[in-house]
């Protein structure tokens, strides 16, 4: 990743952004992200699962992630709340929907359009895959609209935690 960037003569500074400017706005969008990721992956996710896959699926697999050992949970909740939260956006959205960007000579829409589908089906084709796109949406709007990553990736890391076999175990 960082060959990328050298070769292109950009910095990681770049791609992430300021922390110090606006402190407050990156706060609200946060809690925002994270409302809309509550509404997403705790209140309509359970309803489509058992939608789809029939009455009891989604609480069949909170059980299934309820018999994991303590350690293996630990070790998965640091190890993809850090890789989605800092690797995944600076890919996703620093990296390939900037790019885009450019390829598309700045159709904005069009660069976060297919950021978003790429990014839903790079984590596999499954009924999450719906979910993915939605917030490879989400993300890359706010990135196109903010142009830092900060926000996005305070967000991604909790959102792992809370999407991921913490929710599912504890």
């Amino acid at each position: 990743m960082f060959t990328f960037f050298k070769t292109e003569r950009e910095s990681i500074r770049s791609i992430i952004g300021s922390v110090r400017d606006r402190p407050w706005l990156t706060a609200l969008l946060i809690a925002m992200l994270l409302s809309f990721s509550v509404l997403l992956f705790q209140i309509i996710e359970p309803h489509v699962m058992d939608l789809v896959y029939g009455s009891g699926a989604w609480e069949q697999t909170l059980n299934e992630f309820r018999k994991l050992p303590l350690v293996m949970v630990i070790y998965g909740l640091a190890v993809t709340s850090l890789t989605a939260g800092i690797c995944e956006e600076i890919v996703w959205r620093g990296y390939l929907q900037t790019r885009f960007e450019c390829l598309l000579r700045g159709r904005i829409w069009t660069a976060i359009f297919l950021q978003a589908l790429l990014f839903g089906f790079w984590h596999g084709v499954s009924l999450f895959t719906l979910f993915s796109i939605l917030i490879g949406l989400t993300c890359g709007y706010v990135y196109a609209k903010q142009a830092r990553m900060v926000n996005k990736v305070f967000y991604r890391m909790k959102l792992k935690l809370e999407t991921e076999k913490g929710r599912l175990y504890f």
